[in-house]
């Protein structure tokens, strides 16, 4: 196909019939609106402006979703005491679990076989949820890490462990306390 030539916006000379012809057949958009010797390089269909509110709204939902509040966790309500949080096959050794339960972000960690603990995933320095990371626990925000077994902080700028949170094994599954 022959590259689409467009005159200068300078130029005061009538186009080649060829190049309204291609112009006309380039796109969707009537070319009818401007004298076909004024049209620019720019497809009249797609303005400076629409192509900054879309590069815009695109980086906003890219920097929303950086912010780490989109994750996809399991939910469990109406949790009381006694009552299955997750199976423990479910929370690998020496790793992590998160959950929500009744509202609350928590991260069950298995620092040994058979052996839990939980905390509350909010890290005490800014607020953002921590994860299970390959050698414990992590903040996404600072890069806060903390011990998987006590919830004390290995490296700040958190100063404060995590909460902890009652959990104990009851046959295969990891309870609330």
């Amino acid at each position: 196909m022959e590259p689409l030539r467009v005159p200068q916006v300078e130029s005061l000379r009538p186009p080649h019939p060829q190049d309204t012809a291609l112009l006309r057949s380039a796109g969707s958009c009537s070319f009818e609106a401007l004298p076909s010797w004024k049209m620019q390089a720019v497809h009249p269909c797609v303005s400076r402006r629409s192509l900054l509110i879309a590069g815009g709204a695109g980086l906003c939902a890219l920097a929303l979703a950086g912010c780490g509040g989109g994750i996809d966790l399991p939910e469990l309500t109406g949790v009381a005491s006694g009552d299955v949080l997750v199976a423990l096959a479910d929370v690998p050794v020496e790793g992590g679990y998160l959950l929500e339960v009744d509202g609350r972000r928590v991260v069950i960690t298995q620092p040994s076989a058979g052996t839990v603990a939980a905390f509350d995933a909010t890290c005490p320095h800014a607020g953002c949820t921590v994860r299970p990371t390959g050698d414990g626990l992590g903040c996404p925000c600072h890069g806060s890490a903390f011990d998987p077994a006590t919830g004390e902080v290995r490296e700040g700028p958190a100063t404060s462990p995590l909460i902890p949170v009652g959990v104990t094994v009851r046959g295969n599954d990891v309870v609330l306390v």
